[in-house]
């Protein structure tokens, strides 16, 4: 049997421990689960229905450096997916769900 891998999000100062069913699945696919969950009240704004003063919202993981700076682990660099492992993220690790507005 093999060993659950868990991640601790943090958003909006809420953190939460979510199983991470297949770590070697892409990082946009496991942001689409997360989603799917209802763990966080994440805002999804349809970009066909936004008013022009409202930007639709992307959300990434990103990792505090040491500084506590975050920074986003980009889901795709070049025509590359990336992994959990492309960042050195390993079980019992805290990610941080980064809300950013999509520029249009």
């Amino acid at each position: 049997m093999s060993e659950k891998f868990l991640l601790i999000l943090s958003y909006n100062g809420k953190e939460n421990t979510f199983e991470v069913s297949d770590p070697n699945k892409p990082l946009a696919q496991l942001m689409e689960n997360l989603k799917g969950t209802g763990i966080f009240n994440l805002l999804t704004i349809d970009p066909s229905s936004t008013p022009d003063n409202v930007s639709p919202i992307d959300y990434y993981f990103g990792k505090a450096d040491a500084s506590g700076k975050p920074h986003i682990l980009w889901p795709r660099i070049g025509d590359e997916d990336q992994f959990l492992s492309d960042y050195g993220v390993n079980s019992g690790d805290t990610l941080l769900v980064l809300a950013v507005p999509i520029a249009g």
